[in-house]
């Protein structure tokens, strides 16, 4: 632990406008510069003397101070918070070199951790949103915690701290039953499906092992626990919004012929999550040099990561967008995907007419004068042009292909029709076999009669009694 000095300069203060006019005050300083100044006020003098001078004589015994809370490393492990532990957890995991869309994903996953575990009966509960931000933006973000904070952040995160129940409540079945709940519901209180709430379980689950390994809990309270009832949410893509091969024809026409040149320059884009089944990260990272595009028959994207659009909060260059490893791979790994000839041939006219970026990139945002990549916000605000171009008057109504990934369902489900081997489509969109298994279902379903009449010509006709 790094050393932390601390200075009782500061003599208690009083306010005689408030219902806890005596407040205690220090500071605590650490290493690089950082300062915290944690305070805690009471409605008499005697007993803000006395928790001052038990801090002092901590802090004379030579005991470790948290940065943190800025109380004595003893006392916070006598009875510390969720919020606390949580506060140290993420800064652990910040220090282990996660991507950005990883810290991303932990630091939302973990806020209706906190959320769930706060004592509602503490009076002056923050407005939600706000609660929502000061943990998302200073709380549960390290590289805030340096920096001076705005005043109503600071009081909602004072209120956090004051109302957030002891960690040693989750022990209680009840409790963590009633945080994994929380965990199933979305932020405009609707029910998630199971591969968010596996994320967000996932996190909580590191953050309780954290726990044990402090010797906060003895052991973690989510080992062995389980729902009372079957969840009924699936993670099977709705065939609804999965468009046929006339259809996706039909929009990627639709986006060649567009208007502004922003636009059209986004047809290959999606041709690509079409044909080649990619993600939209996969697709912004495409290079000349990843694709083999011969001037007949079917040619190559050979991947070779992902460029994910996180938000320059979240990276460590405060740039937008993350460059990463492809999904579930390790770095350097790639993964070739052959693509037929239409896509050869809308890639060639798209190098042969836009060129590429100063790196290779065959996409980026048209109207940029630096080939800055393409955001999702602009390739979404594309497709709705694009559905409507396509659709029509019914585009607004009809379900098919709402969001450009859809596309990428569409490519999965025209392999399944086609009975393509599973391993081999699973291989080609970069999925576990399971994972194929599960989100397309549905197109599954209908090959039952064809495995029927295969078995029919090696099992023959019935033995005569």
């Amino acid at each position: 632990m790094e050393a932390i000095s601390v200075s009782f300069e500061r003599p208690i203060r009083v306010r005689p406008d408030r219902r806890q006019k005596y407040e205690v005050r220090w500071t605590c300083n650490g290493p690089g510069g950082m300062k915290y100044e944690p305070s805690k006020s009471f409605s008499e003098k005697a007993p803000a003397e006395i928790h001052r001078g038990s801090l002092m004589r901590a802090y004379r015994k030579g005991e470790a101070f948290s940065m943190l809370t800025g109380l004595p490393v003893s006392w916070a492990q006598d009875n510390e918070s969720v919020y606390v532990h949580l506060r140290v957890y993420v800064g652990n995991r910040w220090k282990d070199g996660l991507a950005a869309s990883s810290r991303k994903s932990l630091v939302l996953a973990l806020i209706p951790v906190v959320e769930a575990t706060l004592n509602e009966r503490k009076r002056g509960r923050p407005e939600t949103k706000l609660l929502r931000t000061a943990l998302r933006d200073w709380a549960l973000y390290p590289p805030s915690w340096d920096k001076p904070m705005p005043e109503d952040i600071a009081k909602t995160l004072a209120w956090v701290d004051a109302a957030s129940r002891p960690i040693g409540h989750l022990t209680d079945a009840s409790v963590i039953r009633a945080v994994l709940a929380a965990l199933a519901t979305g932020t405009k209180g609707q029910t998630l499906g199971n591969a968010s709430i596996r994320l967000r379980r996932s996190a909580l689950y590191g953050a309780l092992d954290h726990a044990v390994e402090r010797k906060l809990l003895s052991t973690n309270p989510l080992t062995g626990v389980r729902t009372s009832r079957r969840r009924r949410v699936v993670d099977q893509v709705d065939p609804r919004t999965v468009p046929t091969l006339e259809q996706s024809r039909s929009l990627l026409a639709a986006a060649a012929k567009l208007a502004h040149n922003r636009d059209k320059h986004l047809h290959a884009w999606f041709a690509v999550m079409y044909y080649a089944g990619c993600r939209p990260g996969e697709v912004r990272r495409l290079r000349s040099e990843d694709c083999h595009l011969p001037a007949t028959g079917w040619g190559q994207l050979t991947l070779g990561g992902a460029l994910a659009d996180v938000g320059g909060q979240w990276t460590e260059d405060g740039g937008r967008f993350d460059d990463k490893a492809l999904k579930h791979r390790a770095n350097g790994e790639i993964r070739p995907v052959p693509i037929p000839p239409a896509l050869v041939t809308i890639l060639r006219d798209h190098i042969a007419l836009y060129g590429t970026a100063p790196d290779g990139r065959l996409f980026w945002a048209y109207d940029s004068s630096d080939h800055a990549p393409v955001t999702a916000q602009q390739y979404r605000a594309t497709w709705k042009r694009v559905r409507a171009s396509a659709f029509g008057k019914a585009a607004d109504a009809s379900p098919v292909a709402r969001r450009p990934y859809d596309l990428r369902h569409g490519c999965a489900s025209l392999m399944l029709t086609k009975r393509i081997p599973v391993a081999e489509i699973a291989r080609r969109l970069g999925h576990s076999i399971q994972m194929l298994l599960t989100t397309y279902a549905h197109w599954l379903t209908d090959q039952a009669e064809a495995a029927n009449l295969a078995l029919d010509d090696v099992y023959g006709e019935p033995e005569a009694a």
